[in-house]
């Protein structure tokens, strides 16, 4: 099934054959046996990207900037699309449009922790609720030179 690798390491977009074994996905994104997670492209064919869970902690990692997600992301992804019955399908964007949605982030860009924030707020349908929201921090470390 047709996926598409992004590497920021290499700065490239590739399309690729994805197996649709779930397994394979954590050698493509090369996170050997850490958690995978999902960020949605927020498009009307529901793509998504798997990343690795944990791949703000990793050492010299690779960051990018998708578009439609409020802060960068880590490491290499792996964009499929639900299909009708919840299951995995063949991604649809074209690598142009996938590749325009994308800003890279020089090497020299570093994950420094989260900043913390605990509130309430109202929820439509929960009432009032508490929240922790995290929020990353970077640094450019060509700046502090």
């Amino acid at each position: 099934m047709r996926a598409l690798l992004i590497n920021p390491f290499s700065e490239s977009i590739s399309e690729i054959d994805y197996d649709g074994d779930w397994k394979s996905i954590a050698r493509l994104i090369a996170i050997e046996h850490r958690p995978f997670t999902l960020v949605s492209l927020g498009d009307p064919e529901r793509h998504h990207i798997y990343l690795d869970d944990e791949g703000l902690y990793q050492p010299a990692q690779r960051f990018f900037i998708l578009r439609s997600y409020p802060s960068p992301l880590a490491g290499r992804g792996l964009v499929l699309r639900d299909g009708p019955d919840g299951d995995e399908a063949e991604a649809t964007l074209t690598l142009e449009s996938l590749a325009a949605a994308i800003k890279w982030l020089p090497a020299s860009i570093r994950f420094t922790g989260t900043t913390t924030r605990e509130g309430e707020t109202d929820h439509p349908l929960l009432g009032r609720v508490s929240f922790i929201e995290s929020t990353p921090r970077f640094i450019d470390t060509k700046r502090m030179n």
